[in-house]
């Protein structure tokens, strides 16, 4: 099974009754973006919830009820953090699907990005652990400021010659929220000394999904652990800052994306985590690269 499956198979059955329970009326209204959709596409998101539960099996712990409101908090945050960036960037579909702000307006997405920041953060509290809470708010901040550097205001104060540099420090940072599931199943797991490590090993490889992003779109093409055609325009993005396809050329990016993923894999190899979900974590790490391998044809036309 690829690592993509087992997530939506995790988020349908451990995450989304947790999801289901909460709030009501016009909350209910906010927590349901946080469920797939209907593109196929969007089955092959990222599901930090589920990437926090398999690396707890990962690590040896039976994921638990405080575990599991972990993971929901999780999703709560990431698709409040996409809600505010579609407000941010004016994105009216993502994966194929209409965004909140694409039916209703960027105010709806703005306050569902809100609402679903407090429900994420109660979400972690409920957990027990306080230290959960500040390592994911840190992330949240973190994310917040690397947001701010992608600014095309903050990238008119960036001299060219210091393009690349900021463009990795802009990456690492606004993707911090998706490198926190593995360190806090660390936490949970009692294997506090892994946190950090985990947290490296998945800001390494987020680098490598921000690459894709740059370069699907200026091809037409758009996705991570699954390829499809973009529907927004080409050059959008980099039309309104840098982009690392602006920056580098195709066959750099193609070489950095080769490079991180090497990377990933040999510390994925080191580490001593359950058998049984290794190849889980091993589809996790690789397949974006043969995904961005079968775009060749599209970078050639």
């Amino acid at each position: 099974m690829s690592y993509a499956c087992w997530a939506l198979s995790a988020f349908h059955d451990r995450v989304a009754p947790i999801l289901a329970a909460c709030g009501d009326g016009q909350d209910r209204a906010w927590l349901a973006t946080c469920w797939p959709g209907e593109s196929e596409l969007s089955r092959y998101r990222l599901y930090p919830g589920s990437l926090h539960l398999l690396w707890l099996e990962a690590l040896g712990r039976p994921a638990d009820e405080g575990d599991a409101r972990v993971a929901a908090g999780l999703e709560c945050l990431h698709n409040a953090s996409l809600h505010h960036d579609d407000v941010l960037d004016d994105h009216d579909s993502r994966r194929g699907a209409a965004t909140l702000r694409g039916r209703q307006g960027a105010s709806a997405a703005l306050l569902a990005g809100d609402g679903l920041a407090g429900f994420g953060f109660a979400l972690l509290a409920g957990a027990g652990e306080a230290r959960i809470v500040e390592r994911a708010a840190s992330a949240w901040l973190r994310m917040t400021r690397g947001q701010l550097m992608d600014e095309p205001s903050s990238w008119q104060r960036v001299d060219a010659a210091d393009r690349a540099r900021h463009w990795e420090e802009t990456s690492e940072a606004k993707l911090a929220l998706g490198n926190v599931a593995a360190p806090l199943a660390a936490l949970r797991a009692g294997r506090a000394e892994l946190a950090a490590p985990l947290e490296e090993l998945h800001q390494h490889f987020s680098v490598v999904s921000q690459i894709m992003n740059d370069l699907g779109d200026r091809e037409g093409w758009a996705g991570f652990h699954a390829i499809a055609p973009c529907h927004r325009p080409r050059g959008e993005e980099s039309l309104r800052k840098p982009t690392y396809s602006s920056i580098r050329t195709r066959q750099a990016a193609e070489e950095e994306v080769e490079r991180r993923t090497t990377i990933a894999l040999e510390r994925l190899r080191a580490l001593d985590v359950a058998t049984s979900v290794r190849p889980l974590l091993t589809d996790f790490f690789q397949r974006p690269l043969a995904e961005l391998r079968k775009t060749a044809g599209v970078a050639a036309s």
